[in-house]
Order: structure tokens, then sequence, then C-alpha cells
């Protein structure tokens, strides 16, 4: 016997109320801190030079994630240029703020199969590229975090993290998950046949994309009066993280927020540097997918 149409979308209905609660929350939360420090915010001056560079810092990463993309493609065989590269990426990437996660991931695999790469190799760099940005993430995070002393006394064992997650790229521990995770997402696609070399390359490029934007965070965090560089070097990539397993929140909208305050001590700062680097990055990827769908139109 099937089950009614009531039945059957009990789940979903479920689901988007979770989906609508936590996310309510979230924003809740963050509302709330805003409105708390509000007065305070206000009162803070912004260093134009630290901003500036800020700005750029936040630029050159946003462009360094495309060129790591396309070394894992070129390694894995393909041949694609840049600039088309580059428009596939930030046409498809708003599609983040879509529940789910997945949207901009599929729609990278499918505007490159258009491109004319074989479908199995574009789903294998994405794959790569997103394991390799979930680890190098964590490693830049908690290692910056542990190395400037601010993971006082469980400083040892959350330094550990990044060695099992380094552990987990050993190839055949990779195949293994990866080929699980891939059956469960993907039925029938087979696990990318990487070497460690290309891991550790692929996690090492994508790490330095965490530095920029980490410095970036950082140097807007002084812009706004803050006292130390390195505690907001090392929050970012960690609430940015955050944000992204945060499955039900589009985008990470209010999670990357909260966990950005609460890493970096709370206080007025704090909010002011969530709030920015939420702002300026919504600004560049607003034009840098105006720009790829002009590119598009008019090639």
């Amino acid at each position: 016997m099937g089950l009614g149409p009531h039945q059957e979308s009990a789940p979903k209905s479920r689901y988007r109320l979770i989906r609508f609660v936590l996310v309510a929350a979230a924003l809740g939360w963050l509302g709330g801190e805003i409105y708390i420090r509000w007065a305070e915010m206000t009162s803070l001056s912004l260093d134009g030079r630290w901003f500036s560079i800020s700005i750029v810092a936040f630029a050159v990463a946003l462009l360094a994630q495309v060129v790591a993309w396309r070394w894992n493609l070129v390694c894995l065989g393909a041949d694609i240029s840049y600039p088309s590269l580059f428009r596939l990426y930030y046409t498809m990437n708003l599609a983040r703020y879509i529940p789910g996660k997945i949207w901009s991931l599929a729609g990278m695999v499918a505007g490159g199969t258009r491109l004319g790469i074989d479908g199995a190799t574009m789903f294998a760099s994405v794959f790569l590229g997103l394991v390799s940005s979930l680890v190098s993430g964590l490693c830049v995070g908690v290692l910056a975090a542990w190395l400037m002393g601010h993971l006082n006394n469980v400083s040892l064992l959350l330094a550990g993290v990044p060695v099992l997650a380094l552990a987990a790229l050993w190839p055949p521990v990779f195949r293994r998950w990866s080929g699980w995770l891939l059956h469960r997402v993907r039925p029938g696609s087979v696990p990318p046949m990487v070497s460690g070399a290309l891991l550790f390359r692929s996690v090492l490029h994508y790490g330095l994309v965490w530095c920029g934007y980490a410095v970036a965070v950082g140097a807007l965090a002084l812009a706004l009066g803050a006292s130390e560089f390195g505690l907001y070097f090392a929050a970012f990539p960690l609430a940015y993280l955050a944000g992204y397993a945060a499955l039900l929140a589009p985008g990470g909208w209010g999670v990357r927020e909260g966990a950005l305050i609460v890493l970096a001590g709370g206080g007025a700062i704090a909010v002011a540097v969530a709030l920015w680097q939420r702002l300026i990055l919504t600004v560049f990827e607003l034009g840098l997918f105006a720009y790829s769908v002009w590119s598009w139109r008019h090639d």
C-alpha cells in the first residue's frame, strides 16, 4: 500500500520546520547581539589603511579559489581556461545559499560537462576541492589558534584534530571513506584515483586560500580597533566551516557570524567584524556573479 500525499510530504514539512526554527534561532541570537552592542559598534572608528588591506586580501582569496580548483582539474587530466572556470565558479557560487549546500557543487559539475569536461573528472575535481578545503580550513584554524596560544587547556586535544584530518587523506584511507560517501551521494560513483602528492598539494593550495581569507578578517578586525590579529585569523576558518556544516542554514547565515563572535570572545568589535565580513563577501560574490553572467552572454 502506497503512502498518501499527506504522509509523503510530512518529512519535508518537518525538515522545513526544523530548518526555519534553527535558522531563526541563529539569526535571533545574532540580532540580540547586534541590539546589545549597537551603541558600542556605532562608536567604532574604521582605519582606512587596514580596511584597504582587508579588501585586497578578500579579493585575492576569492580569485585564488579558482586557481586552486583549476590546478586540481589539470592534475586530473582536464583542460579549461581560467576565464571559463572563473565564470563557471562564480555563476554557480550563489547556489550555496539554497538549503542543502550541494546545489552549487552540482551546478559546477553540470556546467563543466557543458564546457566539454568529462563528467567523472569534473565530479572528482569538485569532490577533491571540497575535501581539501574542509581539511585545510580545519588545519589553518586550529593550528593557528594553537600556535598563537588561544586554545588554553585543550590545546593538545584540538591540535590533534588536524592530524586526524590529514590522516584521513592518506590514499588508502581516502579511497575507502570517499568511496563509501560517494556511493551514498551518487550510487555507482567511483572515488577519484589520486596520489598522496596530489592530495597534499591540493590541501596546501586550499590552505593558502584560507590564509588569504584569515588575513582579510584579521586586517578587518585591526581596522575596527581590535588589538589581536591572530585571534581573528584563527577564528574565521573555523567559523566559516561551522556555517558550512550547518546544512539547514542557507549560506551559513547566522551560524558563521555567531561562531565568529563566540570564537573571538564576544564584544562590539567581534560583532562588527562578523557583520562586515558577511557584507564584504556578499558584495564581492554578487559582483562576481553579475560579471560572470554578463561575460557568458557577451562571449
